[in-house]
């Protein structure tokens, strides 16, 4: 094998070293950056979350206030009632939750959560300097009521699930 090689070209004659396994491995991780830096563009990860877990054996109400405050330089009074009439929580094990009320004024959520299901609510939780749907949650429990009145006591009172994912139990 000859340390150079000619390449041979109709107008010009060069000659060039044959490429070494340093400068494949530069190449290789100029690659990998560019398609790191491309992939770290378009990557959107996930939002943070919240389920609201009824471990109990009876129906839970579940009332959500919305976070007036963080959003009135954005929404009209129309947009609030238009998001609030819509059932915005999701609802695991086969859809066990119904949007019972809205309240318009207040801009209040109230949901009726079946047994041993969850209610789940995307987006609504910021972390850091995001800003939150909804700010204080109330569950009703028979004649019991806990109430939480900010982000602060809703995520001390639930358990992380992952990086997105936190988890308030009602037993």
């Amino acid at each position: 094998m000859q340390p150079y090689s000619i390449i041979n070209d109709s107008s010009t004659i060069a000659l060039g070293k044959s490429p070494h396994k340093k400068d494949i491995k530069i190449c290789f991780y100029i690659l990998v950056i560019f398609i790191l830096i491309i992939s770290s563009c378009v990557y959107d990860p996930g939002r943070p979350e919240i389920e609201i877990c009824n471990k109990t054996d009876r129906n839970l109400i579940v009332e959500l206030y919305f976070d007036k405050d963080n959003y009135k330089e954005w929404w009209s009074e129309h947009d609030f009632k238009v998001f609030l009439t819509d059932s915005y929580a999701r609802a695991g094990s086969k859809q066990r939750k119904e949007l019972i009320s809205t309240d318009t004024v207040n801009l209040v959520q109230r949901y009726s959560l079946l047994p041993y299901s969850f209610l789940s609510i995307d987006d609504g939780w910021g972390d850091k300097d995001e800003t939150v749907l909804f700010n204080k949650i109330k569950v009703i429990k028979g004649q019991d009521t806990i109430f939480y009145s900010n982000i602060d006591e809703i995520k001390k009172s639930s358990v992380r699930i992952s990086r997105n994912l936190s988890r308030l139990e009602i037993n």
